[in-house]
């Protein structure tokens, strides 16, 4: 229908550029190449070595960063036996979209993983965020403990208490089975000074440390 005004078409698919012709008018001939043929080409990734695959997953998975995760709650109207460790926003953790992909890029992608370093920074329990099937085929795990007396937090005793708690529940899964090749524990911890004079918080807080530097060192 004349009248309904000019139209856009593209002149080739590697072109950017635009000409104008009457609805009327024949409409050019595109020659679309073979690769632009379809839009959505499959790429042979498993046809890749084995070696380029690997390096593909150790760049996409890492494990969860669990220093995000909120901190050891204490209820101090019933004193320090009260701690637990805290539990994760599980809403905040997804499974990798590799590991979801098929059943042979799952068996292969879930090795690279389980060889990288699972570092804790904070006492939470990371029972409620793996299984304990995924804890125990963990090769590498680091502890790295806070465990100073944080005087800026009325009624507050330090992270000693969560993180036995946190060993303890550990030690129970890889007891039964466990492919560590290595755990590291790092601690920070400064005694208050005895010359300000100690009260029942410096001593119960000062006993949690040593009970827990005890339980890592006998058991780890």
């Amino acid at each position: 229908m004349r009248g309904a005004g000019p139209h856009l078409v593209p002149s080739q698919p590697t072109d950017n550029t635009l000409y104008i012709v009457h609805r009327d008018d024949p409409v050019p001939q595109l020659s679309i190449p073979e690769s632009m043929a379809s839009p959505l080409q499959v790429f042979p990734f498993l046809d890749l070595p084995f070696e380029l695959r690997t390096a593909v997953y150790s760049y996409t998975l890492q494990w969860p960063n669990m220093s995000a995760s909120p901190k050891l709650k204490e209820d101090c109207r019933k004193g320090i036996r009260s701690s637990s460790p805290s539990t994760p926003d599980l809403q905040k953790l997804s499974t990798p979209p590799v590991l979801l992909l098929n059943h042979r890029i799952l068996d292969e992608a879930i090795e690279v993983l389980y060889r990288k370093q699972l570092s804790l920074s904070n006492p939470v329990d990371i029972t409620k965020c793996f299984g304990e099937a995924t804890l125990q085929r963990v090769r590498n795990v680091v502890l790295d403990m806070d465990l100073n007396l944080n005087y800026n937090i009325p009624h507050n005793h330090g992270d000693a208490n969560g993180w036995a708690i946190v060993v303890h529940r550990l030690l129970k899964i890889w007891y039964k089975k466990n492919s560590l090749e290595g755990v590291v524990v790092q601690g920070s911890y400064s005694p208050p000074s005895k010359s300000l004079g100690w009260g029942f918080r410096e001593a119960a807080h000062h006993i949690c440390v040593k009970n827990l530097l005890a339980l890592v060192c006998l058991r780890l």
